[in-house]
Formats: C-alpha cells, structure tokens, sequence
C-alpha cells in the first residue's frame, strides 16, 4: 500500500484503483465480457470512455463490462425492438457477487481455489476457459454445440475428464490430441 503510487490496473474498456482489496480481474480478448470482482474493501472503476465517471465497487460486487461495442447493426436492430423490448442489453453491468448454495464457490474466484468452475455457460464459453486451464487449443467445431449451456465444477480432472463428464448431460464426440481438442 503506497497512497502516493496507486495501483492501478489497466483493461482495454477499464482502469481500475486499488482501495485496499482482495479482487480478481478477467479480461482476455477473446472474451465478449470483462469483469472486476470485488471479495473484500473497494475499488474504483474509471471506464476508458466516460473518464469522469467514476464506479466505486464495495465487497460482493462485481463489474461486467462489454469488450466491443454493438455494431451499428445491433444498434439499429435495438431501436427496432425498442417498443416490444425496453431493456436492451446493458454494455456496463454491477451486480452482486453470488455463492452457488450447493458448491458454496463464488464463481469469479474458484480459480483461486484450484477449482475450474461455470455455471449456466455456453461451451463455446467453457472451451475457452477450458484453453487457458489445460493449456491447449479447443475447437467447437459443431455449431449447434457451441450454444450447449452447462454448469460444472472440476477440482484435478483432466481435460478428457472433464469432457467426458460434460458428454452426459449432451452427446458429442471429441477428437484429444497433444496440443489441441476438437469438440464435435
């Protein structure tokens, strides 16, 4: 803790002050969303494009933020619906933190447990996740798969474990090689 050099984390759509805290931050550029989560103390969020706005997170709060903004097209689409849908997607989303009441795990800190964790996520989503976990590259090759949600909780599974376990709630192959996975 120096008050005179702040830590300050640096995102593509966020700057983030450390308050004296215990958080995580996920923003990888493959990803639709970046987020901060606050366990304990605070931290102030700066958003890239709204510099004098501030967003001060207290604990069990998380930050979600959209990593590209909607194309044109979306947006146009949006006013379209504007009248049979009034909540249009929000790009910038504070929420609080939530314990899965069966595993007791806060999802945005399982990582921190050794645990890898989803809940309600698309596959396409989890290959992702599952990349930076095992180390290789995953390919959803069948597109109808990609949009497939589920909900997991690994601790020392391997990779083909884990794939195994999630085959049983939906049928599909996968191919394992030495540095990549393809899911089909």
């Amino acid at each position: 803790k120096n008050h005179e050099k702040p830590f300050i984390i640096h995102t593509k759509k966020m700057d983030i002050k450390v308050l004296g805290t215990v958080f995580n931050v996920r923003t990888y550029s493959d990803e639709k969303i970046s987020e901060a989560a606050l366990i304990s103390g605070s931290i102030e969020v700066t958003l890239k494009d709204r510099k004098v706005q501030k967003i001060i997170l207290k604990s069990n709060e998380k930050i979600s933020i959209a990593n590209e903004e909607p194309t044109p097209a979306i947006q146009e689409d949006k006013v379209m619906r504007a009248k049979a849908d009034p909540l249009p997607i929000p790009q910038i989303v504070v929420e609080e933190l939530k314990t899965n009441p069966s595993s007791n795990i806060i999802g945005e800190i399982a990582w921190t447990q050794n645990k890898l964790y989803f809940e309600d996520e698309s596959l396409e989503v989890i290959g992702l996740r599952m990349e930076r976990w095992f180390d290789k590259k995953v390919t959803i090759a069948t597109e109808s798969l990609k949009n497939t949600h589920y909900t997991g909780n690994f601790e020392n599974e391997t990779l083909e474990e884990v794939l195994s376990y999630l085959q049983l709630s939906k049928s599909f192959n996968f191919r394992l090689g030495n540095e990549n996975v393809v899911v089909y």
